[in-house]
């Protein structure tokens, strides 16, 4: 299982050092300067409030 862990890691590293991320600290400071993300396209709308008044839990 660690060999799987240390193989994880390091794709994760290459990932992120192809954007300039080589520490921790670059790391945070990318995720504290990250944009929203909208997230609205992958999520199935709400039915309207008649559909769930009609249904029983």
């Amino acid at each position: 299982m660690k060999v799987i862990e240390n193989t994880r890691l390091e794709k994760i590293k290459k990932a992120l050092e192809k954007y300039g991320i080589y520490s921790e600290e670059q790391l945070k400071e990318a995720i504290k300067n990250m944009k929203p993300l909208n997230i609205g396209c992958m999520v199935s709308p709400v039915p309207p409030k008649k559909v769930l008044e009609g249904q029983e839990c």
